[in-house]
């Protein structure tokens, strides 16, 4: 998409010449993809229906349904996850051509699962998730890339649709509420550079495992909230959270990257970019890359990997693309990979996060914390190097303190150095916090969550010496003795979760990311 094809076409042809081609190429014409069939065809498909979950003006989240009938009798769904407090639409996918008593059951299952589901017009429903997007994007918010297809299975937002006015955020500002750290690291930095301080948010985990504790007793461990406990919690973090302390500015300076592609194996990058491959390799695709000599295949995986990053690291295209290239090669150069490549992996993680979003999305924990253990297990210095870096995102330095849990885990005779490794980042972040130039209370709370995670207790005075300089934890460690309680009590809580590790073989890799991406609601094209 993007490039113009020139194709040589006769001058003159007989109309016979022009039968027997056609005749020779029907039954050559691959089906339509259920993709390609919903941008060029699904505004044309007339609307069944549409739903929300009855919930929605409390909780804040509005699961539209969309449902359009097929000439056949069958159905295609756009299903549209909406944050109306802030983040737009979230999530999107489609379920395509499904019969009569798929789309019933499905109806039922949503009916349960929202506890109420309530039939809305068609202008509801455009109003509800076209309103919601522009709320977003004024907070720098764009829609889940899922939409580049499922807005298709929209009416185009023109005013032949009438405008129905909902109210968004919440107090009339935007209204982040996240129950994960790494989502709250995520959006925060975009919100603070499109709005300043004139936004909320508040982090509330959520853990089905995890013990009742006195918060639990106030507030209940429900995930669908009333607006009145949404009221309280809010208030509570509002209390405790540093909701003002900035995160480290981005400053970072790029240098020079290949102005041109130049690989031992010029099908490489055009298999890794093929919208067949946008769930990942398959395993016919797989072999076909590691039957290439490992010494071409890593050296260029790296300039691809380069070569992207610096068509990409400005401005990031503006289409309906599906590219996974960067990530399907970051997979496979902790496969193949040395030192070197270590260094271009890190590269990746020192661009913005706009960068990050485009090409890696909600799939980091796919990519980065194995090819970082494989690549990094030998060279601390370079990851504790890039930790130290000023000017960098924050939550990009997250997967290398994920890399290090990995390490301790997976060998735990290299304990002694991981800790060690630790305290010299935290003897770091005790001079350093208060300059924001390389880390901030954010990271922070990661870096806790980390050591809380491998039992640390070791390292709990140089902790405590963050948290002395005032500016200490900002998401689920605000205060150090939440740092004491939560060391206490980890051995009891999430430890089968705590078990699972990512894994490192190149095929499972692939078929978790590629499981991952249909679970997400994307489709093979």
């Amino acid at each position: 998409m993007g490039k113009t094809k020139n194709f040589a076409v006769p001058l003159q042809a007989t109309n016979n010449d022009n039968m027997a081609k056609k005749k020779k190429q029907t039954h050559k014409q691959p089906p339509m993809s259920p993709d390609k069939y919903i941008r060029e065809k699904g505004r044309l498909l007339p609307v069944e229906a549409c739903y929300v979950n009855a919930d929605w003006k409390e909780s804040g989240l509005a699961h539209v349904t969309v449902a359009r009938r097929h000439a056949g009798g069958t159905y295609t769904l756009g299903m549209y996850l909406t944050d109306m407090f802030c983040l737009g639409v979230k999530d999107t996918f489609y379920h395509f051509s499904i019969s009569d008593e798929d789309y019933e059951e499905l109806l039922d299952n949503m009916e349960d699962t929202y506890g109420g589901l309530q039939q809305i017009s068609y202008e509801e429903a455009h109003n509800l998730i076209y309103g919601a997007i522009a709320f977003a994007e004024e907070a720098g918010i764009h829609p889940h890339k899922g939409f580049a297809t499922t807005q298709y299975l929209l009416e185009e937002d023109t005013e032949d649709v009438p405008l129905i006015e909902y109210e968004y955020g919440r107090d009339g500002k935007h209204y982040l509420f996240t129950r994960t750290r790494q989502e709250a690291a995520r959006y925060l930095p975009i919100l603070r550079k499109h709005l300043g301080d004139n936004f909320d948010y508040v982090v509330q985990p959520y853990d089905e495992d995890e013990g009742e504790d006195e918060d639990d007793e106030e507030y209940g461990d429900d995930e669908n909230l009333s607006p009145d406990v949404m009221s309280r919690l809010y208030e509570f973090f509002k209390k405790t959270e540093k909701s003002k302390q900035d995160l480290v500015p981005y400053t970072y300076q790029h240098p020079e990257y290949p102005k041109e592609l130049k690989v031992d194996t010029p099908w490489l990058h055009d298999l890794l970019k093929d919208p067949d491959h946008y769930l990942g390799l398959t395993d016919k695709a797989l072999d076909r890359v590691l039957a290439l000599p490992h010494g071409s295949l890593r050296h260029d995986l790296e300039q691809i990997i380069l070569w992207e990053t610096g068509r990409t690291c400005e401005q990031q295209p503006d289409d309906d693309a599906l590219d996974s290239t960067l990530a399907n090669a970051l997979i496979l150069l902790g496969e193949v990979g040395d030192e070197h490549s270590l260094d271009v992996v890190l590269e990746t993680l020192r661009q913005t996060y706009l960068f990050y979003d485009y090409h890696i999305g909600d799939c980091g924990e796919y990519m980065y914390p194995a090819t970082l253990y494989l690549l990094g297990k030998n060279h601390l210095d370079k990851l504790y190097a890039f930790m130290e870096e000023t000017g960098l995102d924050s939550y990009s330095r997250y997967w290398v303190t994920d890399a290090m849990v990995q390490l301790v885990r997976r060998e735990p005779e290299r304990r002694p150095e991981a800790i060690e490794w630790y305290r010299r980042l935290l003897k770091l972040y005790a001079e350093k916090m208060s300059a924001h130039t390389c880390c901030d209370s954010t990271l922070f709370d990661f870096v806790v969550g980390d050591l809380i995670e491998l039992q640390a207790t070791e390292l709990m005075p140089e902790i405590k010496a963050v948290y002395n300089t005032g500016e200490g934890g900002a998401l689920d460690y605000e205060t150090y003795p939440k740092v004491v309680k939560a060391m206490e009590e980890e051995p009891l809580q999430r430890k089968s979760e705590k078990e699972k590790l990512p894994p490192l073989d190149v095929r499972k890799r692939f078929h978790e990311f590629r499981a991952l991406r249909v679970e997400m609601g994307e489709r093979e094209v």
